[in-house]
């Protein structure tokens, strides 16, 4: 039985190395998980702002074409009405 008391300690000085070169290894993998983590946020969130600026780039072109078709037709109202007040003139 006294051997088992020295022998003890030993032993649990063998699972505490072990368990602490797991732990280390752990460590080593979430650190490198992190590291891939944070560049794919990084990137994601270039991407995000690439995105919101297109965005807004086509938001101002679809305001321009509709500025522009309502343009057009107040320009084709304006020739119809003119029409009419000459027609209304001749007469």
């Amino acid at each position: 039985m006294k051997v088992y008391y020295k022998i003890k300690p030993l032993l649990q000085s063998a699972e505490t190395k072990k368990e602490l070169a797991n732990m280390k290894e752990n460590y080593e993998k979430m650190k490198t998980d992190l590291a891939t983590a944070l560049a794919k946020k990084k990137e994601l969130e270039e991407k995000m702002v690439s995105l919101l600026q297109e965005k807004n780039d086509l938001s101002l072109q679809v305001e321009s074409e509709r500025a522009n078709g309502l343009a057009v037709n107040l320009h084709k109202e304006q020739r119809n009405f003119d029409k009419v007040l000459a027609e209304w003139k001749q007469k």
